[in-house]
């Protein structure tokens, strides 16, 4: 089917994230075999455009089972290769012989396939085609065998340019904050009064679409101008608001600039501000944020609230390819951190600290349930992130095989469940081991959590007769707490160091640590 109709749109919303846009287009070629065999290896994605009216004269199920098979053969034994993209079908999309029953049972086929292959991801055209009226244009299929109107092709462009492929190869964006007047309602808190602020349907959307980012796995902050008690009746007494005060894991309502507020929110949950997208009205407030913290993703609100949710649906950083593992963990966890801190400041000494949290840390080897986790956290932490490797999905799936040692940590205490936080993945061969991946979530950080994996890892390392050991550090604009980590136990720089004498640096450090540590092979 004819792509450059859609890949003429692609290029402008990629600019949305300073991204540029190659094309490389195949031969027509319905058995797809000669398109799997193009790439080179510098692309970042395969698309596999599809008509599937095409391949009506199989089973529903059969054609999906076809071009999922192509695309593992075409990865090889050692499973290699880019993304690949694969579109479904809308229904109604002309051609009588092919039924919206054979369509929707190809859907659900190419959904199951595409789940269990790595690295491989569905365009749903029939998602899109629901949110897209007058989706069709017959006159474009005759001409091209084209079925899509003009609107239907900038839709679908959108959705490729501003959605899955950065969410392919950037790291997305991880707090969502947001103001409150004339963002969240209509009206001036402050001045109204709680009962008289005003709530349209547009502002109902925005509440939903925040609470969908929050399902996602995006943490929700509020950033506003305001006394906190007139917040909490506001909270308290407007039944109609979708969104509660405790689906915000941070907030910050008080009269200190916002770009203050926003760096403490930051400090907060230990992530970088770039992590952070900032929503408000008032383009002053955002040119003085942009001023003082340039590395905060700004989005101007619109008062009546329908604009602002359609921009958050479609913003570049903000669309998940896979189901977020934890996200249900998140905010309650980085709640908790209040609470931790508290515990922190009245403890006598870090000792004293730990014990009181009682950890409960759960080790993970080559745990192939953990890859879509594994994958998520390489591709999101920065702060503690040691190797900055960016695994694919391929990857992972590579490191979890025998003959490698890919140890996912998890975390919980006495006040919170914070699920798989940290990963540590290694290839060994002939008695050495090449540290791959080193990562945490930086909402587990504080707790020596680290220390105490590194430590049990190098000893599984030992037992596994590696004697040598090769780090594969990466200085990155971000990551300097990792780095800082390393520093600890190899002050001098090294990176090709004696597995045991690592051990017994790491060792001295955690042979108190009060957590209890649980197995699982």
């Amino acid at each position: 089917m004819p792509f450059e109709l859609v890949s003429d749109f692609v290029g402008p919303f990629m600019r949305l994230w300073d991204a540029e846009l190659q094309v490389s287009v195949s031969d027509y070629d319905p058995s797809l075999a000669g398109s799997l065999r193009r790439g080179q290896g510098e692309e970042d994605a395969l698309l596999l455009w599809i008509d599937w009216r095409l391949h009506r004269a199989m089973g529903p199920e059969q054609a999906a089972r076809w071009v999922i098979d192509l695309v593992a053969a075409s990865r090889g034994a050692a499973g290699s290769g880019a993304p690949v993209l694969i579109n479904d079908w809308p229904q109604g999309a002309g051609t009588a012989d092919v039924s919206d029953s054979w369509v929707a049972a190809l859907g659900g086929a190419l959904e199951e396939g595409t789940r269990r292959l790595t690295d491989c991801h569905l365009v749903r055209l029939e998602q899109l085609r629901k949110e897209c009226p007058a989706f069709f244009d017959p006159r474009n299929d005759e001409v091209a065998h084209y079925p899509f109107s003009q609107a239907a092709t900038i839709h679908i462009a959108r959705h490729l340019g501003a959605q899955m492929l950065p969410a392919l190869v950037t790291p997305r964006l991880k707090v969502v904050a947001v103001d409150l007047d004339h963002t969240l309602y209509e009206g001036v808190l402050g001045e109204d009064g709680p009962a008289e602020v005003r709530m349209g349907p547009g502002h109902r959307a925005l509440q939903r679409q925040l609470l969908l980012l929050k399902e996602a796995g995006f943490i929700l902050a509020l950033c506003s101008r305001n006394e906190r008690v007139d917040v909490e009746r506001l909270f308290a007494q407007r039944p109609e608001l979708a969104i509660s005060l405790a689906d915000f894991a941070a907030v910050r309502v008080d009269w200190n600039s916002k770009a203050d507020n926003l760096r403490s929110i930051a400090a907060q949950l230990n992530l970088h501000p770039s992590a952070i997208l900032f929503v408000d009205d008032n383009p002053a407030e955002l040119a003085r944020v942009a001023e003082a913290a340039p590395e905060i993703e700004l989005v101007l609100a619109d008062p009546t609230g329908g604009a602002t949710a359609e921009i958050l649906s479609r913003h570049p950083g903000l669309f998940r390819l896979r189901a977020d593992t934890s996200s249900a963990l998140r905010t309650q966890d980085l709640q908790a951190n209040q609470q931790r801190e508290r515990l922190r400041a009245a403890a006598a000494d870090p000792a004293e600290y730990l014990a009181r949290l009682g950890m409960v840390v759960d080790l993970f080897e080559n745990h192939a349930e953990h890859a879509s986790r594994i994958h998520e956290l390489s591709n999101k932490t920065n702060q503690f992130n040691l190797c900055l490797a960016r695994l694919t999905e391929q990857d992972v799936a590579r490191l979890l095989r025998p003959g490698n040692l890919t140890l996912s940590v998890a975390l919980r205490d006495a006040l919170a469940d914070s699920g798989v936080v940290a990963v540590l993945a290694f290839e060994i061969a002939r008695g050495r081991a090449r540290l791959v991946e080193f990562l945490m979530s930086c909402r587990a950080l504080g707790r020596d959590l680290e220390a105490v994996a590194f430590g049990w890892v190098l000893g599984r390392l030992s037992e596994l007769g590696c004697e040598r050991l090769e780090i594969q550090a990466t200085e990155g604009p971000r990551n300097q707490p990792a780095l800082e980590f390393l520093h600890r136990f190899l002050p001098n720089g090294e990176r090709d160091v004696s597995v045991a004498g690592l051990r017994a640096a790491v060792g001295r450090t955690v042979q108190r640590h009060p957590a209890e540590i649980r197995v699982h092979r």
